[in-house]
């Protein structure tokens, strides 16, 4: 699975959301927040990708962080 995948299969329990909120926090506002910020680096990953020449020494380690979120 990639790190989108293994984030969306997230689900949180009562115990999780009844700890958060005794924290001072809300477990599903962070997993929504963690969601976006996966997505936000997906397009920033594709526009560097874009950007990068090909046979530069860094496009195989992009591409892979890519593959790793989508």
């Amino acid at each position: 699975m990639t790190a989108t995948a293994d984030a969306k299969a997230i689900t949180a329990t009562a115990n999780a959301k009844n700890k958060s909120t005794a924290a001072g926090a809300n477990v599903d506002v962070l997993h929504q927040h963690l969601l976006l910020n996966l997505a936000e680096a997906q397009v920033k990953l594709k526009q560097i990708i874009a950007l990068t020449p090909a046979g530069d020494a860094n496009l195989t380690a992009l591409n892979n962080l890519l593959a790793e979120l989508v």
